[in-house]
């Protein structure tokens, strides 16, 4: 509470004079403001000589932020990469570091942000938010009738060559052109089995390409300064 006190000096007969007095409330509630005027002059009129203006101070809001994301939706295809820019907007005089981090279904291969920390207020903050889907639609490997897809079974079969291919090394085998042939003719046979039987192991034991079917999937990025929080959902349409 106070009194300010403006000494306006000779005023001509009919002639205004305009005086402003800013207020600053340190509190919320009621502020009632009294102006009055007088004058060394005898003034026959002295009712309006004051007046009175009452004001409401309302509570002042709680320092905070808003996150917006643009655009909203993205329509990308298998192997693409989109990209949303994020703002953070301070409001009630907030000024700080807002933390930001995203979070998304994990056929979306990633999700990354520009900045995982942006600092705001006075002015807005930004960054961008990267979305990396998987690759196109892949084809799975055939998978192999019984006996072949029971891998301790196809193991023994595999074996099986090698240890011909051995006995045939090490057993006594007669002299003479016809029995060399008959021999080379064995292990070449036997070398044929082994490296197919490999082949056939690398399929069983392939992995199907990922597959990112078409659908609608959503980003989160979650904003965080103390104990705010606020988050924003960008919807991801798979075609």
């Amino acid at each position: 509470m106070g009194t300010v006190t403006c000494m306006l000096g000779t005023i001509n007969s009919g002639a205004n004079v305009v005086i402003s007095i800013v207020i600053t409330p340190t509190a919320a509630g009621m502020l009632t403001n009294t102006a009055s005027v007088t004058s060394a002059v005898n003034d026959p009129v002295a009712a309006n000589n004051m007046a009175t203006a009452a004001t409401t101070v309302n509570p002042a809001g709680i320092p905070d932020f808003t996150i917006t994301i643009a655009p909203t939706t993205i329509n990308i295809i298998p192997g693409q990469t989109a990209t949303a820019t994020i703002t953070l907007t301070p409001i009630n005089g907030f000024v700080g570091t807002v933390n930001l981090s995203c979070a998304g279904s994990s056929l979306l291969r990633a999700c990354t942000l520009g900045s995982f920390a942006v600092m705001i207020g006075p002015g807005n903050g930004s960054t961008v938010l990267t979305v990396t889907t998987l690759g196109p639609q892949g084809m799975a490997p055939p998978s192999l009738p019984a006996p072949f897809g029971n891998g301790p079974l196809l193991a023994a079969l595999l074996a099986l060559p090698l240890f011909a291919l051995a006995g045939l090394m090490l057993w006594p085998q007669p002299s003479g052109a016809l029995a060399l042939r008959r021999r080379q003719l064995a292990c070449a046979v036997c070398l044929a089995l082994v490296i197919a039987g490999f082949a056939v192991f690398n399929v069983a034991c392939g992995s199907p390409a990922p597959v990112l079917p078409p659908g609608t999937y959503t980003v989160t990025v979650t904003a965080t300064s103390g104990a705010l929080s606020h988050s924003v959902t960008l919807t991801v349409n798979v075609q």
